[in-house]
């Protein structure tokens, strides 16, 4: 009498463990199809993007797939990489700051890459020339071609910074007294300098004292050196590297993943790279000193 409901029972057992199974399985391979089928339907546009007058590598340029919200910032090696973009015919659009933006037709297979490096001119500030052509200008324009790529970099990455950032490129340090960056960051707004008689030694970022700015070189912080008390002064005079220098980057405002260790901001020296040219240079600097 106690074994007949439990023998009946098993029917039932087997067909709600049949829907636990099933459903799941059913549900993945409807997901695993969905996802077959769109990657089926596109593709995979790649590529670098490169001033074509200096031959520079452009970071943070925006490329985008026009009409979609499909796009990316490149690395620092100028390197971009778009996925999941519709087959067939599309637009994508460079922009930089200080360049003519440029419009560029592709057409995508569906479960292929695409390689499409891109030249950025100013046409305004060059001219017109062909990739791989002879581009004439005078010394003065060669001079100030240089100065405003470097500007245009930095109000790039000032641009696309995720915080309140205020950015300046430095040139060639070497030209200033001791080489002290101190002489750059004193035109930056919110930044006030100290020292003795004209040659900046500390920095006041929003009014507080040099000991609650840090100074990092690439986003490695510097040890302060000074005599004295302990503290985090950094002497911009005679505690930072004169030369090798790209840019200068001022934060006011952290980021999440900005460490705890400041009140006032903080300072960061970017070195140049080699990801900012395509050829190999070598930089000296020779000094007389007479007896």
């Amino acid at each position: 009498m106690t074994t007949t409901p439990a023998i009946r029972s098993i029917p039932a057992a087997a067909a709600v463990l049949r829907r636990i199974i099933l459903r799941p399985l059913a549900f993945f391979a409807f997901v695993i199809g969905s996802i077959s089928a769109q990657t089926a339907n596109t593709g995979t546009i790649e590529g670098r993007v490169q001033n074509e007058v200096t031959g520079r590598f452009l970071g943070n340029s925006r490329v985008m797939v026009k009409g979609s919200d499909l796009r990316v910032l490149t690395d620092e090696s100028g390197s971009y990489r778009i996925t999941d973009v519709p087959s067939g015919p599309i637009v994508l659009e460079v922009f930089y700051t200080g360049l003519d933006p440029q419009e560029i037709s592709l057409s995508v297979p569906a479960g292929k890459t695409v390689t499409q490096d891109v030249s950025l001119t100013n046409q305004a500030l060059y001219g017109a020339s062909s990739k791989g052509g002879v581009v004439k200008l005078d010394p003065f324009t060669v001079d100030a071609a240089k100065v405003t790529d470097q500007a245009s970099i930095a109000i790039n990455e000032q641009r696309f910074a995720p915080n309140i950032k205020n950015i300046v490129a430095v040139g060639d340090v070497s030209e200033q007294p001791d080489g002290n960056i101190g002489e750059f960051l004193k035109f930056m707004p919110g930044v006030a300098v100290a020292g003795g008689g004209s040659v900046p030694a500390n920095i006041y970022i929003r009014g507080f004292p040099p000991n609650t700015t840090t100074f990092t070189v690439d986003g490695a912080t510097i040890a302060s050196t000074g005599f004295g008390a302990p503290d985090r002064t950094v002497q911009t005079s005679n505690q930072t590297p004169g030369t090798g220098m790209s840019r200068l980057e001022v934060t006011k405002v952290p980021t999440p993943a900005t460490a705890a260790d400041t009140m006032a901001g903080s300072v960061n020296m970017v070195t140049r790279t080699a990801f900012e040219a395509n050829r190999a240079s070598f930089v000296y600097q020779v000094n007389l000193a007479g007896v």
